[in-house]
Formats: C-alpha cells, structure tokens, sequence
C-alpha cells in the first residue's frame, strides 16, 4: 500500500529537514526513500526530480564515492531502466558500475547487481554482443557470492536464457531456462511470481520454435498455478499465459477438442482482461482479436477430399454391401420411371 506509505514518508522528511537539515545523511535518505515509494507508484518523472536533487546534494556533501551516493544513484539508475528512459539510465548505471568496481570489488553482491542491471539495459536497447559478457559475469559471480538458489541467481540464469534466445542461439538459451525453472519451483514453489515468469518466457520460446506440443505441456500446468496465484501476479499475467496457451493448441492445426479448448482459453482471457482493464483497454481488444483469428481458422478448417480412387473403392464397397434385386423387380422398376415422365 505505497499510496498510504508517502504521507508518512513525507512527513518523517519534513521531519527530518526541520530537526537535521537538508543536508544531512538522514534527510537525504528520507529522500531516497520518497523515490522509491514514488517508483513504485508509476509517478517516475516526480521521482526523478526527487532523487537527481538527492543525488546533487549527497556528492556535495559526502562524496560520490559515498554509499549513500551509490545507493542514491542505483536507485535512480532503476526506476529511469522501468520508465523505460534508457538513454537517461546508462549513465548512472555505468557510474554505478564503475564506481561499485572500485570500491567494493567484482564478486560483491552489490555490484553483481549493478552489473545485472546494466546488462538489463543495453538488451533493451539492443545491444545484445555488448550485453552478452556483462550477463555471463553477473551469473557467475551470483553463483559464487550467494548460491546457486539465491533469487538473484535465478533471475541472472533465467536473463542469460532470455537474451541468448534473442540473439537466436536457442540451444544454448535452453539449459538456462530449464535450470531456472526447475531451481525456483523447487525452493519457491510452481505458484511464485518469477517462476511464472520464467516459465512464460520459456513457453514463449518453444512456440517461436513450433514446439507446441512441449509448450502446451509446460503451459497447462503453470496456467493452473497462475490461476491460483493471480492475486499475486495480477490479471495481465494469467491473460497472457491463456493467450500463449490458446495459440499452441490452435497452431498444431484443425482438432475438435483441442479449438474447443483454446476457445475456453481465450473467452477466460477477453473476460479476465475486460473485468480488470476495461472492455477498450489494449489487452482487451488484443484479447478480442485472438477470439475473431480463432473463429476464422476453425471456419477454414480444411476438409478432407478423398482422391479418385478412393472414391471409386468407397463405390464399390457400398455395391458390394447393397441387396441385389432381381432382374424383374429392375426392369418393373424402370418402367415405372418412365411411365410417371409419360405422365
């Protein structure tokens, strides 16, 4: 409830301000705390304003080389990279990089996150060889620091499978995804947000790969689990493991049971999306598109026509099969054709 938490936070900041001054290390980091309560809220530029003035004044203050710098910075660096801001984001999240280096190490746990972070940043901007290396080196140095079941690990294997599967090299993204699913499932259960999300983005490969059969495996179950967990992982997550669910079954071509099937599928999602985003929200309607791309592929289901010979076989069969008549009741019968044209 981070819109109840502001006031507070605002507050404890004024607070602060009056007791300590603007300039203290406790003001600064109620200001710290205001951007992210403000990030989490979607309220992005307001939270940068907040934290750029944060940050000028801390390296004023207590050096750039301070850890609460360093903590400003990272905090800055995230919420530009989920304001999609990317441009705005490098900058600090090399400084953080760099600067977490040298003081702390490459296999410090802060600074494997940095490194994580950045690697995150140059695949959303398309620089999948440049991203490459500071991927590998994240999830090597998660797996010596913190293990290889720490959360931060999983989310470094399952990066490293999203981004080589990208750069279109899927046998080698495999045994990352595989690994990531089965470790979370284990140490947080089929239900957790991130092993849901591992495992869609996993099932979202194989379809890219026409593996619909080993999609439709991997889906069911973890749909079942996202039904359960949907308070967790909101609406928009199970609507788009049905969506992926629905197109498997519906690629593998015409069947009846399985059309049915997707059709459930995406009559749960149109409904789940319009009762939590609206009947014209985006998802709705893609939603809807699904349903009317369905409707048309089963009205084009292609019909069995069965060659010449087959045809005349099948004629033979039923002559074989029909009661012969005799030779009077055919001739009584033709004559009785052609008496009814006379008439």
């Amino acid at each position: 409830k981070t819109s109840e938490c502001e006031p507070l936070a605002r507050e404890a900041l004024e607070g602060r301000r009056r007791v300590l001054g603007e300039e203290h290390r406790d003001t600064l980091q109620s200001l710290a705390n205001i951007g992210a309560l403000l990030q989490a809220q979607g309220k992005f530029d307001e939270a940068s304003k907040l934290l750029a003035d944060a940050i000028a004044t801390a390296r004023r203050v207590v050096g750039s080389d301070d850890q609460l710098t360093i903590d400003l910075i990272a905090t800055m660096a995230d919420q530009l990279l989920q304001a999609d801001r990317l441009a705005d984001a490098e900058p600090y999240l090399r400084e953080w990089v760099e600067r977490s280096r040298r003081l702390f190490g490459d296999d410090d746990p802060n600074t494997l996150v940095a490194i994580r972070t950045l690697s995150v940043l140059l695949q959303k901007q398309g620089k999948l060889e440049e991203a490459e290396p500071y991927f590998r080196e994240a999830l090597e140095g998660l797996r010596r620091a913190r293990g290889e079941e720490h959360p931060d690990t999983l989310t470094a294997m399952h990066n490293m499978g999203f981004l080589l599967n990208l750069e279109g090299k899927q046998a080698e993204a495999e045994p990352y995804f595989r690994e990531a699913i089965e470790r979370s499932t284990r140490t947080r259960g089929a239900e957790h947000r991130m092993t849901l999300t591992y495992t869609a983005n996993y099932a979202g490969m194989l379809l890219e790969q026409k593996r619909f059969l080993e999609a439709i495996d991997l889906l069911t179950p973890a749909t079942a689990a996202a039904r359960k967990s949907v308070a967790d992982g909101g609406p928009s997550f199970l609507v788009r493991m049905l969506g992926m669910q629905s197109d498997a079954r519906i690629a593998l071509g015409f069947d009846a049971e399985r059309f049915a099937r997707a059709e459930m599928d995406l009559n749960e999602a149109h409904a789940l999306a319009a009762r939590s985003r609206g009947e014209d929200s985006l998802q709705a309607r893609r939603c809807a598109e699904s349903e009317a791309c369905a409707s048309r592929s089963w009205s084009r289901r292609p019909m069995r026509v069965p060659s010449r010979r087959r045809r005349a076989s099948a004629r033979r069969a039923r002559a074989r099969t029909r009661p012969r008549a005799s030779r009077s009741c055919c001739l009584f019968s033709r004559l009785r054709r052609c008496s009814s044209r006379d008439s």
